[in-house]
């Protein structure tokens, strides 16, 4: 069982995706897997014949062993038995976990053979909550416990720009018009990575030891879910992206988060995150940073402005950048220098 973050205690086998027997090649999806955070895609790491030990539904430790992947003609070797495995949906296991109810209580379930529905689980938990309470996801329990620390230990403070975003916008629809797939947070994400090469202190982390500046800009995305969970995916190495290849590499994660099918590398390892809550109509607002980052930048709505251009009042669309930093790590100044390179760069 890989450890996709450092928060991750457990991890739940959802399902496995080749069967016990089957001979798997390197770098085959073998198994899903669920975490506090996402549901990530374990892929072989040697080929042959593979052995599972840990079935569907069963929980584990990060480096606890849930297959064996051996030559032909090579025998498995001794382990103990693994979990037993309770029959149930795959549904009815995800709301007995969220709702912290043990599933083999529950056993028999209504369904065929004793399996456990959905059905099930909500009838017990009718029994023990009140009917105005809702039990959070293992993903908004982590995520809460993790923004509290964020707000308990790190000095937030927040920097605003008004960015022009006349050049912005002619430059997606242009880039719309040859048939590329660009927003407006890909353009925002280009010129961050591009100025956090040249703003290391914003590229940097709080630790015990100091403050550590990160090689690369793994620049994280916030991605929010149908069932109104937060993920954060991971695009590493966006500095040395043009903006057509950050653009994909940013749908592509998008779209595998929203699907539960992020890879670890994809779930961890972010040193900046860009949010937008403009497509939502906000205009302005300011965010908590996602520890051990040391900055969120917010994206706000593009609203018309009045403004005097060559003599003559006009309009002009004009969008919020609006930066939570960590004190600790870098003052205002370097803020303010940052904001500016990122505005001037989406401006011209």
């Amino acid at each position: 069982m890989p450890r996709v973050s450092d928060s991750m205690e457990t991890a739940v086998i959802s399902r496995w995706l080749r069967r016990d027997g089957d001979a798997v090649s390197v770098g085959e999806p073998l198994v899903e897997v669920e975490t506090d955070k996402t549901t990530v895609e374990v892929v072989a790491e040697a080929g042959g014949i593979l052995r599972i030990v840990a079935p569907d539904g069963a929980e584990v430790a990060p480096g606890a062993v849930i297959a064996d992947i051996m030559a032909s003609g090579e025998a498995p070797p001794p382990r103990a038995a693994p979990v037993q495995r309770v029959r149930a949906t795959p549904v009815a296991r995800r709301l007995a976990r969220d709702a912290g109810l043990d599933l083999a209580a529950l056993a028999p379930g209504s369904g065929p053979l004793g399996r456990i529905h959905r059905i099930d689980v909500e009838r017990r938990l009718a029994d023990v909550l009140p009917p105005d309470v809702i039990r959070p996801s293992r993903a908004k329990l982590a995520a809460a416990e993790r923004l509290v620390a964020s707000k308990r230990e790190i000095p937030h403070y927040y920097v605003t720009v008004e960015v022009d975003a006349r050049e912005a916008l002619r430059r997606k629809d242009e880039l719309a018009g040859q048939g590329e797939r660009v927003t407006l947070t890909d353009l925002v994400a280009h010129a961050t990575a591009q100025a956090l090469r040249e703003h290391a202190d914003l590229n940097s982390s709080w630790s015990d030891c100091g403050i550590v500046r990160h090689a690369a800009v793994n620049l994280g995305i916030a991605v929010s879910l149908e069932n109104g969970d937060l993920l954060v995916p991971v695009v590493a190495g966006a500095e040395e992206k043009t903006l057509l290849e950050l653009a994909a590499a940013i749908h592509g994660v998008s779209d595998r988060a929203r699907g539960g099918h992020l890879t670890p590398a994809e779930a961890s390892g972010g040193t900046f995150t860009i949010t937008n809550l403009g497509i939502h109509g906000v205009v302005h607002f300011h965010a908590i940073i996602n520890p051990p980052e040391s900055g969120i930048l917010a994206i706000g709505a593009v609203v018309p402005v009045p403004a005097i251009v060559e003599g003559a009042l006009v309009e002009v669309p004009r969008f919020s950048l609006s930066l939570s930093a960590d004190h600790r790590v870098y003052a205002g100044v370097a803020a303010a220098r940052f904001l500016g390179d990122v505005k001037v760069r989406l401006e011209t």
